[in-house]
């Protein structure tokens, strides 16, 4: 593989995910994800991607908002030596572009910078030992408590060992939704 092969091409894609349970927060609720999916693609044949998630908490970042901003990106970075492009990434978020559309750019350089390296991302970033999974936490919504039990039940069946309950709304009901 070449050493320094130009960024052929960003590809910015909506991605609508159906949520497996309605996500219910104190500012609102939703059944899907209007999340951006980016791949970037080089001269030597390689493809990196990233994706950023839309949230109830930070409606400046929504779908839209997230594909114009990564538009404007693009611009500015195809035709570029992904060593360039790298550089730029490195130099961390741009004025007029919020973080969660520059982190899935960011994360398919460096899905990019990985592969080039023959490495896995996890080594590329430092991380050693036994990281072949990457926990993570499930969140509990606002949810009525029998139903936040029960989920955790089958979740915890399902290999989940740490959760986030959401909390908020009511004082009782959260109490409830905690303690079941």
């Amino acid at each position: 593989l070449m050493k320094n092969p130009a960024i052929q091409k960003i590809e910015i894609l909506p991605l609508l995910l159906e949520l497996k349970y309605p996500f219910v927060t104190a500012l609102g609720r939703k059944t899907e994800s209007a999340n951006v999916l980016v791949l970037v693609s080089l001269s030597n044949g390689l493809t990196g991607g990233g994706e950023a998630s839309s949230s109830l908490a930070m409606p400046q970042a929504s779908q839209s908002a997230m594909i114009r901003e990564l538009v404007s990106l693009r611009q500015s970075l195809e035709g570029m030596p992904f060593d360039q492009g790298l550089s730029f990434i490195k130099k961390g978020v741009t004025e007029g572009v919020q973080p969660t559309s520059f982190s899935a750019l960011e994360m398919a350089f460096l899905d990019l910078s990985a592969r080039m390296k023959g490495v896995a991302l996890n080594r590329l970033l430092g991380l050693k030992g036994r990281l072949h999974q990457l926990e993570t936490f499930l969140t509990i919504s606002v949810w009525p408590p029998e139903m936040a039990r029960k989920l955790v039940i089958k979740e915890s069946k399902a290999g989940f060992r740490k959760f986030k309950i959401k909390v908020g709304t009511e004082w009782n009901e959260d109490l409830k939704r905690v303690l079941a």
